[in-house]
């Protein structure tokens, strides 16, 4: 047991030319389904085994969780630093998206001074330890929870500690701060502990030594660490927590994401999606793309013949003049971090010939189609369709027709 010290205590859309087709599309996931977590902590992590109670929380909706531990009882970050180099050999042969570290369970709670000399220096440590041997990881600090009655042995040295109201506002506060300190995400597993006590008192949650938690308590962690790591609400009803005390799981999971989600800036979770979306224009070779990008970092783009540009942000566009004739397959790759979204774009160059200008001439077509302006088809049949009033009501489409192997396509008014 820790002793306190006693001084200062983040469109589909498509135009046509006659002849000259660009057709932008997008397949966007923006969930995650496979994490690699590596759990650092003591007793408080190693009880009701909660890496394994995460996995399965995370398999019960349909995700994968990939976990490694470092755990042992009453082990502080200071411990898991001096303890580097097993600790790191431990961690070798994986690429960790996430490295969840637990303090001893009331070291944070001290006084903030001490709290600056005793845990936050190796919270800060461990981070660039890890950052620096593994490519795109993240921290993610598992903020614990109050003892049932306080810390009563720290009590005489730190009147805080002394009730678990004043016990939980100093994690919470502890946390939150090697959160920020190391843009990391903090996770709140004592903050929905605390609406659980507040709401649902009947529900145990602590073992008899009213500090270690039982395997309700360990849910609650399992399902926030699910939650704020794979940025997916809780759901599921399957049993993690097995027998009659499943219906004790089924209560305290309703506090779980509204508490993640509800304080995202808080927990210093950045959910936000990365997105792109693309406004074009093309004249003869030359293509534009304007871009509107939520939360990207960096834009590249692929045209397709080879060249690639990447974005200035002071311009938002690219310019590009395609040399041939050709049909071409871009990709346009938006950066966020180690996150990547790829989008495909489809070019058909032919500017070898002069009808572009020219009427279609209905009479040398077999067969045209009609699409609305979202590109989406309306009729198909012969040119004499267009005579029938009754299949178009007034407005603006899109006439295609094929003339050997040209596709021609033009705006019409009906009226």
């Amino acid at each position: 047991m820790d002793k306190l010290s006693t001084s200062n205590p983040k469109m589909h859309f498509f135009k046509f030319f006659a002849l000259t087709i660009l057709l932008l599309t997008s397949q966007i996931s923006f969930s995650q389904d496979t994490l690699r977590v590596f759990f650092i902590g003591n007793s408080y992590t190693g009880a009701n085994d909660l890496p394994n109670m995460t996995q399965r929380a995370a398999a019960a909706h349909g995700d994968v969780l990939i976990y490694g531990q470092e755990l042992a009882g009453g082990q502080t970050l200071e411990g898991h630093w001096n303890n580097r180099v097993g600790l790191l050999a431990n961690m070798a042969g994986t690429q960790w998206d996430y490295v969840v570290m637990q303090e001893q369970s009331q070291r944070p709670a001290f006084a903030p001074s001490q709290v600056e000399q005793e845990v936050f220096p190796y919270a800060r440590k461990l981070d660039s330890l890890f950052k620096d041997q593994f490519d795109c990881v993240q921290s993610a600090f598992y903020m614990t929870w109050g003892r049932k009655n306080g810390d009563q042995a720290n009590c005489p040295f730190y009147p805080p500690v002394c009730t678990y109201e004043g016990m939980q506002a100093r994690l919470r506060e502890s946390y939150i701060q090697m959160a920020e300190d190391n843009n990391a995400i903090c996770l709140p597993v004592g903050e929905v502990w605390k609406h659980v006590r507040d709401n649902l008192p009947g529900i145990e949650l602590y073992e008899m030594d009213g500090s270690h938690p039982n395997d309700v308590g360990s849910f609650i962690a399992a399902s926030t660490i699910y939650t704020s790591l794979f940025h997916k609400s809780y759901t599921d009803s399957l049993p993690i927590v097995s027998g009659p005390r499943h219906f004790d799981q089924l209560a305290v999971q309703q506090y779980v994401t509204p508490t993640v989600f509800d304080s995202l800036e808080t927990w210093n979770n950045d959910t936000g999606q990365l997105s792109t979306a693309f406004s074009d224009s093309i004249s003869g070779n030359n293509l534009s793309i304007d871009i509107s990008s939520t939360n990207a970092d960096s834009i590249v783009v692929y045209f397709g013949d080879g060249s690639s540009d990447t974005l200035s942000f002071s311009s938002m566009s690219f310019q590009h003049q395609y040399d041939t004739s050709g049909y071409y397959e871009g990709t346009l790759i938006s950066y966020k971090g180690c996150v990547m979204l790829s989008q495909e774009f489809f070019v058909l160059i032919n500017p070898t010939t002069s009808i572009a200008d020219q009427e279609i001439e209905m009479h040398h077509l077999k067969s045209i189609r009609i699409l609305n302006l979202n590109g989406q088809l309306i009729l198909e049949g012969p040119p004499t369709i267009l005579e029938d009033k009754r299949y178009l009501p007034t407005g603006i489409y899109i006439l295609e027709g094929r003339k050997g192997e040209l596709v021609m396509r033009k705006k019409i008014f009906v009226n």
